[in-house]
């Protein structure tokens, strides 16, 4: 397995944010973000919200990332409509809201019948 501290630390380097800004961005300390960098075994959260800010996707690199989070991306690309006209986007906006209403009264009645 790598190490995902340093990969993560090279990554910010190039990036070209400075550290101190990162750690603001993070709401942590400079010094709580390099003790971040020398770990050998970073959480998955972390990563991906340093890799929000410095805008890289760390996903393809390590293979225990869950599944479900790695192809997120991939997910959201596939099964993406393209709208041709306004009309078309407002009715899959009611569809999808009709949905959800239809979603809230069901947890509702399940709620209430307890």
């Amino acid at each position: 397995m790598d190490h995902k501290g340093e990969i993560l630390e090279k990554a910010v380097r190039e990036s070209g944010i400075r550290i101190a800004d990162l750690a603001k961005k993070l709401r942590i300390s400079r010094g709580t973000l390099y003790n971040r960098f020398e770990e050998y075994n970073l959480d998955w959260s972390f990563m991906s919200e340093v890799g929000k800010i410095i805008n890289k996707d760390f996903s393809y690199l390590f293979t225990d990332i869950p599944k479900s989070v790695s192809n997120l991306n991939n997910d959201v690309q596939d099964n993406a409509q393209e709208f041709k006209t306004l009309s078309d986007c407002t009715k899959e906006l009611l569809a999808t809201q009709r949905k959800y209403i239809a979603l809230l009264e069901r947890h509702n009645q399940l709620l209430e019948s307890r």
